[in-house]
């Protein structure tokens, strides 16, 4: 599943080009998530060589990979 999670966010489509490295953290199954699913915490490492982000800049590239695993 964290292989399908990677390719997801870092694959031949990445999110964003300011994505640098996505990586597994933590995985929860509880009350609170429906039967069969589970949440997944991940790490994103988000960076520019050329100037440092803004705040509207990495929440963004956040937004943009929560869209693309919205659809997994």
């Amino acid at each position: 599943v964290w292989n399908d999670i990677y390719d997801a966010v870092m694959g031949k489509k990445k999110a964003s080009a300011l994505l640098k490295d996505a990586s597994f953290v933590d995985e929860y199954r509880g009350k609170q998530i429906p039967q069969g699913k589970k949440s997944v915490t991940i790490r994103l490492t988000i960076g520019s060589d050329e100037k440092t982000l803004t705040s509207q800049e990495i929440e963004s590239v956040a937004e943009q990979v929560m869209k693309k695993l919205g659809k997994k």
